[in-house]
């Protein structure tokens, strides 16, 4: 965010510098791209390591302590959160920072990334693949489908379950059930995954594998 502030009036600034001093267009262009990515990444830089990084740890380390006293209530309810957070467009702008940065300062998986797993992508999936089962429309099934296929193989398009958690409050209501009972199990059993990953992980231990194929060694051998 605080690079995105600065881009644009760092790139207005370097221009009219190089320009005022009679600097030729591929020099002007060379000149303001590298002086902005240089003065915005040490910036960012460092305040991710003196400010962000810091406080982030001491959160995790009492976030940490919470779900290990309350974590079935705690983990239920976030779990609820980040359904509502996904539907209202705020899981790229919040959720994927955090799980990020959990990764980073525990130096594995996330507690959120297994959210994103339990509340997201098998509620999705399992929404998918009633939908399939049973359409209520025509060509219902295919749509349903590949929204399984995708929720399953790669972890993503969790989306694909919008339409028919909208169109039916049954189905909405299932869908929150689903993930705050997704998010209990996680809270309880403290088990940690990534985003758009297949690995799940339980006390930083290998707890189950949901998909192979996404394993990094199957792609490189492949």
């Amino acid at each position: 965010m605080i690079g995105g502030l600065m881009v644009p009036r760092l790139v207005v600034w370097c221009l009219s510098l190089f320009l005022s001093k009679g600097c030729p267009a591929t020099a002007t262009t060379i000149g303001t791209t590298a002086t902005t990515g240089i003065v915005v990444g040490i910036t960012c830089s460092s305040l991710a390591f003196w400010v962000v990084c810091p406080i982030f740890s001491m959160a995790t380390n009492a976030f940490d302590t919470i779900i290990t006293n309350h974590g079935a209530v705690v983990g239920g309810v976030l779990a609820c959160v980040t359904v509502k957070a996904s539907m209202t467009g705020y899981y790229h702008m919040v959720m994927l920072p955090i799980i990020i940065l959990q990764m980073e300062e525990g130096g594995s998986m996330s507690f959120f990334g297994m959210l994103d797993m339990l509340a997201l992508v098998m509620v999705s999936a399992g929404i998918c693949l009633a939908s399939a089962i049973k359409p209520r429309a025509s060509g219902e099934d295919l749509n349903a489908l590949r929204g399984l296929r995708i929720n399953l193989g790669w972890g993503d398009y969790v989306e694909a379950c919008y339409p028919y958690m909208e169109r039916d409050w049954v189905v909405m209501l299932g869908a929150y059930i689903g993930a705050f009972l997704g998010g209990t199990v996680a809270g309880v059993t403290h088990a940690k995954a990534t985003a758009y990953g297949s690995l799940t992980f339980h006390s930083d231990r290998l707890y189950n594998v949901v998909d192979i194929s996404q394993c990094p060694v199957i792609h490189i051998c492949r």
